[in-house]
């Protein structure tokens, strides 16, 4: 017999694996779905899913910038909050102010990256 070190997630999983369930007189896996879920590449999903809806809301906010003749924003915010009414939803904001000249002869200053160091 050959001995093989696994860690306990790993060993958790193998265990997990190999229950079985009788639905009809056969014999089924019990734990088929969740390997389903987390072991095919759908939470990764999930994760691309949240970075388009991220980027979606910047660019909506770029959008009604542009739409104001805006040559920039500032302040920006970028807010992902969760619905109460259902925990597995998210929304994401984007909120900035947009900046455009005051007359035709008015400059605006070109901005310099500042990182707080509270972060």
């Amino acid at each position: 017999m050959t001995m093989t070190r696994l860690t306990m997630a790993q060993a958790l999983i193998r265990y997990l694996a190999a229950q079985t369930s009788e639905v009809d007189g056969c014999e089924v896996p019990l734990f088929a779905g969740v390997f389903a879920i987390f072991g095919h590449g759908n939470v990764a999903g999930v994760g691309e899913a949240l970075y388009d809806a991220r980027e979606l809301a910047m660019s909506r906010m770029q959008a009604e910038a542009e739409t104001l003749k805006a040559e920039g924003i500032v302040g920006v915010q970028l807010l992902s909050l969760p619905h109460r009414w259902g925990g597995h939803t998210t929304e994401f904001f984007a909120i900035g102010t947009a900046v455009r000249p005051l007359r035709a002869d008015h400059t605006i200053a070109t901005p310099q990256l500042v990182l707080p160091l509270t972060d």
